[in-house]
């Protein structure tokens, strides 16, 4: 065999051994001494989270910050940032430690529209859960039509100081008004109102505290005549909720809740 047909070999067997076509999946980093013109190598990482957001994920894929250090921001993951419970697309931290997201008044990790997606090692802190109107990791399923997403994981997380300002203005920039006042939220938000949702979910090893209205929520749209709920398969283990201590001025219905499913 020549030099050139070993050569060929390498590079085409990765793409067609079993008879599948693959793309390898990529990490990105993120550290801030990088720079957002960088290739978002741990060599030369990009600078923020706006840079991440603009990055198109693919299953398998990593979004990584580092370790110890602090990113004032907002990510933002939707329908073309999904993966697949056996390739499933990560957002944590790289290096020693965790990575920790300042969210300021908004939400420091939003999911919208994917499934396939894990949330670990991060530290996620809302500027103030009286002047918040965010959370710290939502995953929200928008979309009509009684759809489930698969594969939901938020591990080793922890979140505080999120809250639900009545007074906020509403967010376009994702296009709906996201939930807030939680430290993780879970669930559907159907524009038909339907019972769309996530099945397996797996929240562990977190710690939710200081938030205004709840450490975890998990909902869908209220309907006393459905048959079936919006989310299904769900696993809660290893985590603290605490301190999240409700609106008193809130009366149109209950806050102030460690878990509410």
């Amino acid at each position: 065999m020549t030099a050139f047909a070993r050569l060929t070999c390498r590079v085409a067997i990765p793409f067609v051994l079993g008879g599948l076509s693959f793309v390898d999946a990529a990490d990105y980093h993120i550290h801030p001494d990088g720079s957002d013109d960088a290739p978002g190598t741990v060599e030369k990482p990009w600078k923020s989270a706006d840079r991440a957001n603009r990055q198109e994920l693919k299953p398998g894929d990593r979004l990584l910050f580092a370790g110890g250090a602090t990113f004032a921001g907002n990510l933002a993951l939707d329908a073309k940032d999904a993966g697949t419970p056996e390739r499933p697309v990560v957002v944590g931290s790289y290096g020693a430690g965790r990575a920790t997201i300042r969210a300021g008044l908004g939400t420091a990790v939003l999911v919208k529209d994917a499934g396939g997606v894990e949330v670990r090692d991060l530290v996620c802190i809302g500027e103030d859960r009286t002047k918040n109107h965010g959370c710290g990791v939502a995953f929200v399923n928008t979309l009509p039509g009684h759809v489930r997403l698969r594969h939901v994981r938020v591990l080793n997380v922890e979140a505080s100081g999120f809250g639900r300002d009545i007074q906020a203005p509403v967010d376009t920039t994702v296009g709906f008004q996201p939930p807030a006042g939680c430290g993780v939220f879970v669930g559907g938000v159907a524009a038909d109102k339907g019972k769309s949702g996530f099945e397996d979910i797996r929240i562990e090893g977190c710690d939710f505290h200081d938030n205004e209205f709840y450490g975890a929520l998990v909902t869908g749209y209220w309907d006393e005549k459905a048959t079936r709920y919006a989310n299904a398969g769900l696993l809660v283990s290893g985590c603290r909720f605490y301190k999240n201590t409700g609106d008193p001025a809130y009366r149109e219905n209950h806050s102030g809740s460690g878990i509410l499913v």
